[in-house]
């Protein structure tokens, strides 16, 4: 699972939102020499989660619920809407 927070504050200070957004990411069964190989890359070491869903890993995911962009660090989606809810555009101008 993964589990991110974001708190925005609008212009002037005087619009709070909070949230935080999930996503569950089921990789498929896996070798046990697929996994052995795959510790001895680099991918691993710098990652929340030990894998980038954009790497090698990305290729055992079996399944994804929640949003895509939220495994990869930011849930944009949501934060698009909320930007809207401020009165802000999709490139964050008023």
């Amino acid at each position: 699972m993964v589990l991110t927070g974001v708190s925005l504050v609008g212009p002037g200070g005087n619009k709070l939102t909070v949230h935080s957004e999930e996503s569950r990411v089921s990789f498929r069964q896996l070798a046990v020499q697929e996994m052995k190989d795959y510790v001895e890359t680099s991918e691993p070491y710098d990652k929340a989660g030990a894998y980038d869903i954009r790497g090698q890993a990305g290729h055992w995911v079996a399944r994804l619920e929640g949003e895509y962009f939220n495994v990869m660090g930011l849930p944009v989606n949501r934060l698009l809407c909320h930007f809207n809810r401020f009165g802000l555009n999709r490139l964050g101008k008023s």
